[in-house]
Formats: C-alpha cells, sequence, structure tokens
C-alpha cells in the first residue's frame, strides 16, 4: 500500500491529491495466481462452472511444474468423483432425502445412513469421511442425474488417459471434466 501511495504521489498534479487508481493497482501488483484447491472443487460441487475453470487455469499457471499440478489436482477430483458415485448411488439404495441443506440434520440423519453398512456387504467408500466433505459431496451429487453419476467412472478413466499422454491438450481435458460435473441437471 506504501508503494502504491508513493506511485499515486507522483502522479498527482500540484495541489492535487494523491489517488490510487485502478490502473495503478494493476500495472504494479503481480498477481501470484495463488489458489485453493479446496476452493476449485467447491466451485465445481457448487456448479459454478465459470468459477472453476477460472480458479484451475490461475491454479495451473502458476505452478513451477505444471504437469504436477495437473497431475495431483486430478487425484483430488477423481477422488471427489468417486465419493459423488457412491453419494448418489447409496442415497437411491437407501431412500435418503436427496439435498439437505441444513449441515446439523444431514450430520444426525443422512451421514449416518451414507456411512454405515452397505446392503450386501462390501466397503463403504464413504466410511470415514470427514461429516463436513461427506455433506459438500452429498450436495453436489444432488445436481447430478443417477445416468450422469453411472458415467461418471469413465468420463474420469477417460481423462485420465488424455491426462497421462493419449492428448496433446491435457488442460482441455481437465476442464470438459470440470465442464461435466458442473453442467446443469436435465
Amino acid at each position: 500500500y506504501r508503494k502504491l501511495a508513493t506511485l499515486a504521489r507522483g502522479t498527482a498534479g500540484p495541489g492535487q491529491p494523491a489517488r490510487i487508481e485502478k490502473k495503478l493497482v494493476e500495472a504494479n501488483v503481480e498477481d501470484r495466481g495463488e489458489e485453493d484447491v479446496w476452493q476449485i472443487l467447491d466451485a465445481i460441487g457448487q456448479g459454478r462452472g465459470g468459477e472453476a475453470l477460472d480458479r484451475l487455469a490461475r491454479y495451473l499457471g502458476s505452478s513451477e511444474d505444471p504437469m504436477a499440478a495437473r497431475l495431483s489436482f486430478f487425484g483430488l477430483l477423481a477422488s471427489f468423483c468417486r465419493q459423488l458415485t457412491a453419494v448418489v448411488g447409496l442415497v437411491q439404495l437407501g431412500r435418503l432425502p436427496k439435498a439437505e441443506s441444513s449441515y446439523p440434520r444431514f450430520k444426525d440423519k443422512v451421514a449416518p445412513a451414507l456411512q454405515g453398512e452397505i446392503p450386501g456387504g462390501g466397503k463403504n467408500p464413504l466410511a470415514g469421511l470427514h461429516p463436513f466433505r461427506l455433506h459438500r459431496a452429498y450436495l453436489a451429487a444432488a445436481r447430478i442425474s443417477p445416468e450422469a453419476a453411472a458415467r461418471l467412472p469413465a468420463d474420469v478413466f477417460e481423462t485420465e488417459l488424455r491426462l497421462k499422454g493419449e492428448s496433446r491438450e491435457a488442460d482441455a481435458a481437465l476442464a470438459q471434466l470440470v465442464a461435466k460435473l458442473t453442467a446443469p441437471r436435465r
């Protein structure tokens, strides 16, 4: 702020107050592009595709190793997709409410059912997930049709293949998956 004030004083005419204008800030402040991957995932989960893609581009653009950042983010996104698929299936199986927005009610009534034993046996993929993250995945899953959830593992696999060498446009592959996840439910 001190630097901007000094620069503003240098551009002000005699007897005029120094004003920090937007142009001065844009010319002298560097955007480091630092992004929190959890905010990107939250934007995806809430269906804010434009914001998610902008944040993802900043995240990848500011990294020292874009390939490592891309694969690291993809690992988190793939895990989120597995959670979405599991939530959609378990909500249907358990005939649970599809969009309980109250976190306390979700934590008390829905989360135990989602994290409990699966009818017919098998390991529950949601067991041990923190209730807050589960609630975020649950709300995101409410935006996805059962058909889209059934295709999600194939979409993730195709994206992984494209990221790991079957495409020259790895960022486009990741952006396409984000766009599918944020598209309105049909």
